[in-house]
């Protein structure tokens, strides 16, 4: 967990690192190019007015040497002495490249150079060009004055920065009003040029030291007020992790800074968050004790309820008269249901099914107060009838859940296998002779026990012969239901018991409960679900001939 918590802090660090330097990279390359390109253009600039002044200066300077050549017919050295003199003293003391003066002539153009620029030609030389445009290779001298005019000094340039890195500016050279030549001045960019380039060099260098010096305090900046805070929270959030493990609920850990921004409500945020999750957790783990300690009694209770069930075999089986099995499911830990059979003496057993309204643990009460005062009145001798009738006046006397419970009660004589049974609103009881089908006994139904005072029950009477088998049940056998909300039914139950080739009463059960389980397959159990199986077996001595005058009757 802490090598992941580093491994994510390194990462977080890292993705500040990589998107300081790429802002710092093209913060430096954007400003570093823009000064570079307003520095390019400035110097050029400067230097295109000052070789323009210089032009000008020329013109200003040699107009009183180019009007006796004006005026002279012939080309005469030693009136274009003074001039060349002029021009170049200009070139030294400007460190020009070329300069020159253009006299328009009858025959041609005048070309007074100075001597650096003439390189053993002839300073004085005339040109078989005819104009000076052409001469300097202008096709538009209107375009070149509007666009290369600097100032008023009435000087144009025509070359800034050529494919030989020169500089070239004109100025007329007036005598009054008149144009008599033209001062052409020519300078080298290659030192300008130099100078650009040591100076961008230096800005780009300085513009990035300076952007890694300010990227380090702003990533110093970013690291104190933004790393730190998470990592601080993220140390304090560990502590509540580790301390919620150890069920300890005292006080958020503060980091031991005080932040007063955002990361200040986050961190109460995360304080009243702990409160609010130790409180919530002490509930839960209240609210799981108490439940698991209700599910022990629960599971108690449901040991003691079931304890309370009779087995599965009474006394009168060990003499081999009689085969019985019970089985009772709770939908929940307990529930309402019940069967009950006990010997009321050698010869007579009692037997119960019942199924009280409701679910869980106030149906189970209502169950035990139910099956305890049955069990006690049928002891004491009295018919289904007046058990019933009894025990309903016990139950409505002091009924304030308004709860009621089903009964079907009967009592068999094992000698004869006469029946004396009662019902009180329970399912109708199922008989399966020993020579033909399973079928419904649809008995007459008495009011349900703890509706309402006062009511009388009938008892009615049926023999069950040798090898006949009567199955009790509750409602949450045809009641059970599947994932589609499809009952089982009363049909498909009589199937059941009518495909079972076993018809002992352990084997009876079993199938219906494996014919029910494969119906709801994985639907959860909605009702409590109780059976109970009773034959008698076939009789042997004295009984055969009991059941024979009772079978003739």
């Amino acid at each position: 967990m802490e090598r992941k918590l580093v491994l994510r802090r390194r990462r977080l660090q890292n993705k500040l690192v990589r998107g300081l330097v790429l802002f710092t990279l093209v913060l430096v390359v954007c400003l570093s190019a823009i000064t570079s390109l307003l520095y390019w253009d400035d110097m050029l600039k400067r230097q295109s007015q000052s070789v323009c002044g210089q032009a000008r200066l020329l013109a200003d300077v040699s107009a009183d040497n180019v009007v006796p050549l004006a005026e002279s017919e012939t080309v005469d050295e030693e009136k274009a002495e003074p001039l060349v003199i002029t021009i170049s003293g200009l070139t030294g003391y400007f460190d020009l490249e070329h300069l020159y003066i253009l006299e328009p002539r009858d025959d041609g153009l005048l070309v007074v150079r100075d001597r650096a620029s003439s390189e053993g030609d002839d300073m004085l030389q005339i040109t078989e060009t005819e104009t000076v445009m052409e001469l300097l290779g202008i096709d538009d001298f209107t375009k070149v004055q509007e666009e290369t005019v600097f100032g008023n000094n009435d000087a144009y340039l025509l070359v800034r920065d050529d494919k030989d890195h020169h500089c070239k500016a004109m100025a007329p050279v007036y005598d009054d009003d008149d144009i008599i030549g033209y001062a052409v001045v020519e300078i080298s960019n290659h030192d300008v040029l130099r100078q650009i380039h040591r100076t961008i060099s230096s800005i780009w260098l300085a513009a990035i030291l300076l952007m890694l010096a300010a990227g380090t305090l702003y990533y110093r900046y970013i690291r104190r007020i933004v790393l730190r805070p998470i990592l601080a929270l993220t140390q304090a959030s560990r502590s509540l992790v580790q301390r919620t493990s150890e069920g300890k609920f005292d006080s958020m850990d503060q980091p031991g800074l005080s932040f007063d921004d955002e990361f200040g409500d986050l961190q109460q945020a995360m304080a009243g968050m702990e409160h609010e999750l130790g409180s919530y957790t002490q509930e839960l783990a209240a609210a799981v004790s108490e439940k698991e300690r209700t599910r022990a009694e629960l599971d108690l209770a449901q040991i003691i309820q079931l304890g309370m069930l009779a087995p599965g075999d009474p006394e009168g089986g060990e003499k081999g008269r009689l085969s019985l099995r019970g089985m009772c499911r709770p939908a929940r830990e307990v529930g309402g249901d019940f069967y009950d059979h006990f010997m009321l003496d050698d010869d007579h057993l009692c037997m119960t099914m019942a199924d009280v309204s409701g679910k869980g643990v106030p149906a189970a009460l209502f169950m035990m107060m139910c099956l305890i005062s049955i069990r006690q009145r049928a002891k004491d001798g009295e018919t289904p009838a007046q058990v019933l009738r009894a025990v309903n006046e016990s139950i409505c006397l002091n009924n304030r859940a308004d709860m009621f419970v089903t009964v079907w009660l009967g009592v068999l004589e094992l000698s004869t296998g006469e029946v004396v049974a009662c019902n009180a609103g329970h399912e109708y009881p199922v008989i399966g002779r020993a020579d033909g089908r399973f079928e419904l006994m649809k008995d007459r139904h008495g009011f349900v026990l703890g509706g309402m005072p006062g009511v009388k029950y009938i008892d009615y009477r049926f023999r069950l012969g040798p090898e006949d088998v009567l199955f009790l049940y509750t409602d949450g056998v045809p009641e059970a239901t599947d994932a589609g909300q499809q009952l089982f039914g009363t049909e498909r139950m009589l199937r059941a018991l009518d495909a079972c080739e076993d018809r002992a009463p352990a084997a009876l059960v079993e199938a219906m409960e494996r014919a029910v389980a494969e119906f709801v397959k994985e639907a959860p159990q909605f009702d409590d679900m109780t059976m109970l199986a009773v034959s008698r077996s076939i009789p042997s001595g004295d009984d055969k001939e009991k059941d024979k005058e009772l079978d003739e009757r």
